[in-house]
């Protein structure tokens, strides 16, 4: 799991969780969650109006927004915000992409051991970051078959109150899109 910059830059890495797994399993076991849920996320983000992107597979919380469900029928409001979060949210996308692009290794890593497979993943996230910095950019990305994850997924974390707070949240930057042309 990773979260990256605008500048496709990775800020956070968590691997080696082991075997595949769901985006919203690896996230709630990430000691990201743990953190933000000791230290609250204030300790993370330096305003409450700052807040991670992510896609339906992921909770929504007041630090991290998603998408309004698509089973739902969607207001303009809501669909011009799922379109610009789902602009937003390919930088992450991207930045894997070019990073398996660059290390072409990292499609065929031996899992027989998972801590130099983890080694090997930072190393490539490092020197990905280093040569970014470096105005070194990779154009050319690595296709891969991504698995669409459905909307209405259930999370573990679920959390209530975060819950509210992120949907009245969104709904608010909803609101605020629909007024400005971007």
């Amino acid at each position: 799991m990773g979260i990256c910059s605008s500048g496709k830059i990775f800020t956070y890495v968590f691997i080696g969780y082991p075997g595949s797994a769901h985006d919203s399993r690896v996230f709630s076991a990430s000691p990201l969650v743990s953190y933000i849920q000791r230290y609250g996320s204030q300790k993370f983000f330096p305003t409450p109006e700052h807040h991670l992107i992510g896609d339906s597979a992921f909770p929504l919380k007041q630090w991290i927004m998603t998408p309004f469900k698509k089973h739902n029928n969607l207001s303009s409001i809501e669909k011009r915000h799922n379109y610009l979060l789902s602009a937003d949210r390919v930088c992450i996308e991207n930045a894997f992409g070019i990073l398996k692009g660059r290390f072409r290794r990292l499609k065929f890593i031996n899992c027989y051991s998972i801590s130099k497979s983890v080694e090997i993943i930072s190393a490539s996230c490092v020197l990905h970051n280093f040569c970014y910095i470096n105005h070194d950019k990779w154009t050319t990305e690595f296709e891969d078959n991504k698995q669409t994850i459905e909307d209405g997924v259930l999370h573990r974390d679920f959390d209530r109150q975060q819950f509210a707070l992120g949907k009245e949240k969104r709904g608010r930057i909803a609101n605020i899109l629909s007024n400005n042309v971007i």
